[in-house]
């Protein structure tokens, strides 16, 4: 209370709540975008997919799982690399599944 931090960043959905507190993005505003933003990723992804966060394995060992996973339940992505650690996948939910 009564204080603000000198340096914000939002990764992601993150990227609002950091505006806002940056002063940049009103919080009523935000809300609006947050819902906005999701209904609009929802409208967008297809049925029978998702993505899948994957967490202690090293990059090059999820690729190689993805290639493997692949041949048989295409399709499956490297989506996004959260830290080194944190990656997340996305593709078919049998190839999620697999």
């Amino acid at each position: 209370r009564g204080h603000r931090p000198g340096l914000g960043a939002g990764l992601s959905i993150g990227a609002y709540p950091a505006a806002v507190v940056a002063g940049a993005l009103d919080f009523d505003d935000a809300l609006r975008l947050v819902a906005l933003r999701g209904e609009l990723m929802q409208a967008a992804w297809p049925e029978g997919y998702g993505m899948s966060a994957i967490l202690g394995l090293e990059q090059a060992q999820l690729e190689a799982l993805i290639l493997a996973v692949r041949r048989e339940h295409p399709p499956l992505y490297l989506a996004n690399v959260n830290a080194e650690r944190q990656l997340v996948v996305a593709g078919s939910e049998a190839a999620l599944a697999a």
